[in-house]
């Protein structure tokens, strides 16, 4: 550039963008999980949920198995019946995988649908029968 001649840019706000030579200006969006995640609570408001329905139904992608599941959780009696629901959930869901039915705050979200569930409900116990429940299923 010549000396004489100067440039001065002020910017206020915004996120300018300055391409003295671009062919092109590519803008990427980041951030559609957190409007899926918006409208996710959205569908699920007018279905007055509980706090922990709510918490469970974040995994399901089909709501309208939302009450099955409910159903199901709430005849629990043992914890190979509660690691048959989640294999269910399993087949049915595609958000839910084999790592994510293991888990202790999944478990826990189970267990707090389990009114019936009074013995046998600690959380080595139910991951053993979740992980029964698997290694039957890949038998088949």
């Amino acid at each position: 550039m010549d000396d004489d001649k100067q440039i001065v840019f002020n910017f206020y706000g915004g996120s300018p963008q300055v391409n003295p030579k671009a062919t092109t200006a590519i803008q990427n969006f980041y951030g559609d999980q957190f409007a899926a995640d918006k409208l996710r609570k959205e569908a699920l408001a007018p279905l007055d949920l509980s706090p922990e329905q709510e918490a469970l139904a974040i995994h399901v992608s089909h709501l309208e198995n939302l009450p099955l599941y409910f159903s199901s959780l709430q005849r629990c009696e043992t914890a190979a019946e509660l690691a048959d629901v989640a294999m269910l959930m399993l087949r049915q869901e595609p958000c839910i995988t084999e790592d994510l039915v293991v888990k202790e705050k999944f478990i826990q979200k189970l267990l707090t649908l389990c009114p019936q569930l009074t013995t046998g409900n600690s959380m080595a116990n139910l991951r053993v029968s979740i992980n029964n429940a698997l290694a039957k299923r890949s038998r088949k």
